[in-house]
């Protein structure tokens, strides 16, 4: 995106989509297990995880404390590895990931076998919008 100020022409990176908390805390522990792994397995680093996770040392030390409070993390020294718990978790975020992209295929074969568009108006067979479906 191009903007203009004071005679200025300035580039601008589009503005990225905010994560929410669960999802920041399933990419800190996919990234704690995949650097863990580049690592040998004797943990990982909280640079590289940062790095990963695409935030900063700050945001990511609460995340890391939130985690490490509900035994999903274990740290030894500067290093993080992935408890029991923890895997079971990204297991389990992975799960639900994979359902909404279910459910969100699913709702869109719904749409089209009804007829209807995704915000709930209905169409006519040449596609003119007509009052919503009655619930």
């Amino acid at each position: 995106m191009v903007k203009r100020l004071n005679g200025l022409t300035l580039k601008m990176k589009p503005a990225k989509r905010r994560r929410g908390k669960l999802e920041l805390l399933f990419n800190m522990l996919e990234a704690v297990k995949d650097v863990d792994a580049k690592h040998g397995g004797n943990g990982a680093p909280k640079t590289p995880v940062m790095f990963t996770v695409g935030t900063s040392i700050a945001v990511l030390q609460k995340y890391f404390d939130y985690a490490e409070e509900r035994g999903l993390v274990k740290r030894s020294g500067t290093k993080y590895r992935l408890t029991g718990k923890g895997e079971t978790t990204l297991s389990l975020f992975s799960e639900l990931a994979r359902l909404r992209v279910k459910l969100a295929e699913k709702k869109v074969e719904l749409a089209e076998l009804l007829g209807v568009q995704l915000d709930g108006m209905s169409v006519d067979e040449e596609g003119k919008r007509l009052s919503p479906p009655p619930v």
